[in-house]
């Protein structure tokens, strides 16, 4: 045969050598003389709908092998005057150029540019420096200039003082075509799997991205530069017009370019976070704890190398020594066979298991010690020493937003994750979000949307009761929650457990998943879920015409046009899918008003430095706290 279809990670590894399907994947690999495709293993298509399309393409690209593809002629411009031709060219032109910058923390080492995707002309460092004056007017200038995930770059260029913008951005119109977020918008693989180009990205180039280090043969360096324009450019003219086409242009183009702008100043204002308090609460009190409560279980084990952070070491005295047995049911998504896990240990906690007679004790003890052994050392790691060294030299927290990071619009968050920063106290560790600071002669204001995802609910799906609770100050459907579920006499806790039943209720979470995290028989649930719905019908209503919305259309629109696509619904992920169709809306549209907000603030000159779902975090000097917060 001509072609080889390498469908799952074994055989991917094996045919192609490549690390991951995802790095395989639009790629025509060589085996011989016998071509070598890429995929995932059809069987994975039954239970995640996401991977049909990567599915599709594959076997297309089987089937079908691409027509020649454009690279662009790539020109370098390495003088002061051959620097000064080209930036004026530039300045004369009035169509959209697409432009890259290659760099380094401040650093900027090239910049490329394109006008017709097929040539590209790069501007080296010399070059650069030698018209710094006339390049810095080039990107403050006018121009509509394209960019694939432009944050890094536009950043890159404030921090060189020169004020740039994204116009256009083919990273945010790939993700509102397609808001699948597993890898799909990056510029080699829509390169790769849009255009039919090869991977351009050398061994060379990725050991520049990881330790500054330019490769020896630097035309290479450039080359890759020019085609990253080249591609941005020619990606630009296909997805503009399919963007266009599926309705989702308006969404692109006033909502998610604004965004990624205003992801930039977030970006580079930072948060200070006080390290050396977080040094001390680190030695002082978190350390000496773990020690004591790893102590302890080594003696509850008689093992003198015991290891709480070994799941074997711990499932192997907890289920082969002790006997434990449980009445937890594993999931599709989750397993709880020799799972020592958090619900795992609520239930020796409150005495919801057998085991051997003589181990029962101490089993119960070393639940208790090891679910606060393991929530200390979550904030040890997780939050204390790892913020700890990420701290820059100026006391601050710099971290890298995505807005394309989740399927529902709202942005993610990395190295750190600003996202997932405790805010209350864990155990004997005050809340994480305390470290966190305002500048000097600053204070920290926070405004969030109360309730906004079930009030967005209300508003769908046309409910008067669940609209009379959000139009009535004097009513709260958490406390009306509480009481019906708890009494009028509930806890603090029970009045957070309400909560989430609502968000459960509302968003699909079965009898089955209430009474195992409830404690509760699966009928008392049941009616539980089902007196929710007498109380408020037409939600219920609501979510069923969703259901038949998603079966029939395939995908869903919020109220400002973005999409979920549900490419394939089978019998294995329909449960699934209709639940995620329903969590869709009301989380994506509640996150479209923070996105809004974030971009009015910035745009007003606050000074936002985070957003965490429905809520925005600003650092304002004193004298103007009283303006900006009302």
């Amino acid at each position: 045969c001509e072609t080889i279809i390498a469908a799952g990670v074994e055989s991917v590894k094996e045919f192609t050598n490549a690390k991951s399907i995802t790095a395989a994947r639009g790629l025509e690999h060589k085996r011989g003389e016998q071509r070598v495709i890429a995929t995932s293993n059809p069987a994975v298509v039954l239970y995640d709908s996401d991977s049909f399309p990567n599915l599709v393409e594959d076997f297309k690209l089987a089937l079908n092998p691409p027509p020649p593809v454009t690279y662009p002629r790539v020109l370098v411009f390495d003088t002061e005057v051959a620097g000064k031709k080209l930036i004026k060219k530039l300045l004369e032109h009035d169509g959209p150029i697409a432009t890259d910058l290659e760099g380094r923390n401040t650093h900027i080492e090239c910049a490329g540019f394109s006008i017709d995707g097929t040539s590209a002309f790069v501007l080296t460092r010399r070059a650069i420096v030698a018209n710094w004056d006339s390049f810095k007017a080039l990107y403050e200038s006018d121009k509509q200039w394209i960019w694939h995930n432009g944050i890094y770059d536009v950043k890159l260029l404030k921090q060189n003082d020169i004020y740039s913008r994204i116009v256009d951005d083919t990273y945010a119109m790939s993700y509102v075509l397609d808001e699948r977020t597993q890898g799909v918008h990056g510029l080699k693989y829509l390169a790769r799997t849009q255009l039919g180009w090869k991977n351009y990205e050398t061994d060379e180039i990725d050991e520049y991205f990881e330790t500054g280090k330019l490769p020896d043969d630097i035309a290479t360096f450039y080359d890759y530069n020019g085609y990253d324009c080249g591609a941005t450019f020619q990606l630009f003219n296909l997805l503009e017009e399919r963007a266009k086409k599926d309705e989702v242009y308006n969404l692109y183009k006033h909502h998610m370019v604004p965004f990624f702008n205003a992801i930039v100043d977030i970006e580079l204002r930072g948060f200070h976070f006080d390290h050396i308090a977080a040094a001390d609460l680190n030695e002082e009190i978190v350390l000496p704890e773990l020690r004591r409560l790893r102590k302890r279980m080594a003696e509850i084990t008689e093992l003198d190398l015991f290891n709480p952070a070994s799941p074997k070491q711990v499932s192997a005295w907890a289920y082969d020594t002790c006997g434990l047995v449980h009445s937890l049911k594993s999931t599709r998504k989750k397993s709880f066979e020799r799972s020592f896990a958090k619900e795992v240990r609520t239930e020796i906690e409150e005495d919801r298991f057998d085991c051997k007679p003589k181990f029962k004790e101490r089993l119960k003890e070393f639940a208790s010690l090891h679910a606060s052994w393991a929530e200390i050392d979550k904030q040890r790691g997780t939050y204390i020493e790892s913020l700890i060294k990420q701290v820059n030299e100026d006391g601050k927290l710099y971290a890298s937003f995505n807005p394309c990071g989740t399927v529902t619009g709202r942005p993610s968050s990395r190295n750190p994750n600003f996202l997932n920063i405790t805010r209350t106290g864990r155990n004997i560790v005050p809340a994480i979000r305390t470290l966190f600071k305002p500048s000097p002669g600053n204070v920290i204001i926070q405004g969030d949307y109360s309730q906004a995802e079930l009030r967005v609910i209300a508003k769908l799906s046309g409910d008067k009761e669940l609209q009379g609770i959000y139009k009535d100050t004097n009513r709260s459907l958490h406390k009306e929650t509480a009481t019906a579920f708890y009494g009028s006499d509930y806890t603090k806790d029970q009045y957070v457990k309400s909560k989430n039943i609502n968000f459960g209720v509302c968003y699909g979470q079965s009898a089955f998943a209430f009474a195992q995290m409830y404690h509760m028989p699966r009928e008392e649930a049941q009616a539980y879920i089902d007196n929710w719905f007498k109380k408020f019908p037409d939600v219920l209503a609501w979510i069923k015409d969703t259901h038949v919305r998603i079966n029939k259309e395939q995908y869903l629109a919020n109220p400002f046009g973005r999409k979920r696509r549900f490419h394939l619904i089978t019998e294995e992920n329909l449960q699934d899918t209709l639940r995620e169709g329903v969590n869709f809306l009301p989380q994506s549209t509640a996150s479209e008003f923070t996105v809004c907000a974030v971009v009015e603030l910035n745009e007003a000159g606050v000074p936002v430095i985070n957003t965490v779902y429905d809520s925005i975090i600003a650092d304002v000097p004193k004298d103007e706290s009283m303006e900006v917060a009302q």
